[in-house]
């Protein structure tokens, strides 16, 4: 079953849902997905498909306590080096990992990897 996204969809809020992984394709238009507190997204068995469908045009990813480990982190920093810098060496895409003012991480992402999501230019 297809989703029917409507065609200039920029924002699409899914968070704190009991989703395991999210439908595709993702609206061509969309710039901005929170599925932050969706802590079943972790038990997604393919992650790579939804991360690899994100649209060109996303500019923020938000899944702060998702519960995602670091083979999906390092998949996030793949597709966020896809979508590219501005002009000015800027990352286009910023992926939203976790709250910084609320203590405790809630993804299992290596330091690396957190510092590669959290680069706001890219060397």
């Amino acid at each position: 079953m297809q989703p029917m996204w409507p065609p200039n969809l920029q924002v699409l809020d899914l968070a704190h849902n009991k989703i395991h992984s999210l439908v595709m394709p993702f609206p061509p238009k969309l710039q901005r997905l929170n599925v932050a507190g969706s802590e079943r997204l972790s038990d997604d068995v393919r992650p790579r498909d939804w991360i690899e469908a994100l649209p060109l045009t996303l500019r923020e990813l938000d899944v702060w306590s998702c519960f995602l480990d670091d083979r999906v982190g390092q998949m996030l920093v793949a597709a966020k080096e896809r979508v590219g810098l501005t002009r000015a060496g800027v990352s286009r895409l910023r992926v939203v990992t976790d709250a910084k003012d609320k203590g405790k991480p809630t993804n299992g992402f290596a330091t690396e990897t957190v510092a590669a999501l959290d680069a706001i230019v890219q060397m």
